[in-house]
């Protein structure tokens, strides 16, 4: 598992902040935990890392950032 913590951005620009990676504890799967950083959704979120790492159209479906600070304060 590679640690994902920090700022990402997914294929709309939409910003996020990965909390942690953890293990589902009964089937094994390694998952991203997360929340928007935009949203009304209060709620940090699971996403399996298979589909964290998908590609779309050639695109990412998420890309890390060093900073969200543009896109937060907007």
């Amino acid at each position: 598992m590679i640690d994902k913590t920090g700022y990402w951005l997914d294929a709309e620009g939409e910003a996020y902040e990965v909390l942690a990676n953890a293990v589902h504890t009964e089937t094994g799967e390694k998952l991203v935990i997360y929340r928007p950083l935009l949203s009304s959704c209060p709620t940090a979120m699971a996403r399996p890392e298979s589909t964290w790492n998908d590609i779309i159209d050639g695109t990412p479906r998420f890309r890390q950032t060093h900073s969200v600070r543009n896109i937060v304060d907007e």
